[in-house]
């Protein structure tokens, strides 16, 4: 049974579409879009799929509502999928590949040996203060690092 005859749902009463028809018409609709784009459209790669997909989805929508075949075929479609699982077992892999794809080397390269000893690079944008140290009263030796200069000493009461 074809996927045009399943979206539209005549024909005999099938048992749906299987994850390789599922992934065959995702693949198939991400070309015609992205042949679309670059030859219409002409808009950054991502951003063009994305409209594209966007549209089509609204037009299945305002479709379905003239035409409800068309409604209950999607429908169909998305009650046969649990999502969560054809994204995270199936294509979360491919999308791991295509993002590794676009990886910068050179620049990982250049950032090994900081990542490789935890080290972050750290600007000291104002000098620490350096240490107080004062006796007290009836508590001994205190050390502190005054905040600014603006701050009186501090002073400290022991009770007893």
């Amino acid at each position: 049974m074809s996927i045009l005859s399943i979206l539209l749902n005549t024909g005999a009463e099938t048992s749906g579409m299987s994850v390789l028809d599922l992934i065959a018409l995702l693949v198939f609709l991400a070309a015609v879009f992205t042949f679309i784009n670059i030859h219409y459209i002409k808009l950054p790669a991502t951003i063009g799929l994305m409209l594209l997909a966007l549209a089509m989805s609204i037009s299945v929508v305002a479709i379905g509502i003239f035409y409800p075949p068309l409604r209950e075929g999607a429908e169909a479609i998305m009650k046969n999928f649990d999502f969560t699982d054809v994204l995270l077992n199936i294509m979360l892999n491919f999308l791991l590949f295509a993002g590794a794809l676009h990886v910068d080397f050179q620049k990982i390269k250049e950032e090994a040996a900081p990542v490789a000893t935890n080290e972050t690079k750290v600007e000291q944008t104002t000098p620490i203060p350096p240490k107080v140290e004062k006796e007290v009263p009836n508590a001994g030796k205190i050390t502190y690092r005054p905040v600014n200069d603006d701050v009186p000493d501090m002073t400290a009461t022991a009770v007893l």
